[in-house]
């Protein structure tokens, strides 16, 4: 991504800035890309759509707003309520 005139110096940093500030509606993706962003969206469209028939996985832009789903993650194993008794499972909750 390129602003004119000047290059960025903390690049994650002003990124994040700039996804803020798009999301906010304070700025657009046009005015932050400083390009035609049909061009980008072509871009980014052509590859999803390689990385999806090569199956890939989430390798290419995954914008958190306007996204399509991915898989839900799985749930987390469930943590056993221990017995009064029981000083390990005590334990390993825990921890």
């Amino acid at each position: 991504m390129d602003v004119p005139g000047a290059p960025l110096i903390h690049p994650v940093q002003e990124i994040d800035a700039f996804t803020k500030a798009i999301q906010a509606g304070i700025t657009s993706r046009k005015r932050v890309a400083a390009q035609d962003v049909e061009d980008i969206d072509d871009e980014n469209e052509a590859d999803q759509a390689r990385t999806v028939a090569k199956d890939l996985g989430d390798t290419v832009y995954t914008p958190a707003a306007g996204a399509a789903p991915s898989a839900p993650a799985a749930d987390p194993a469930p943590v056993p309520e221990p017995d009064e008794g029981d000083a390990d499972a005590l334990l390993q909750t825990a921890a």
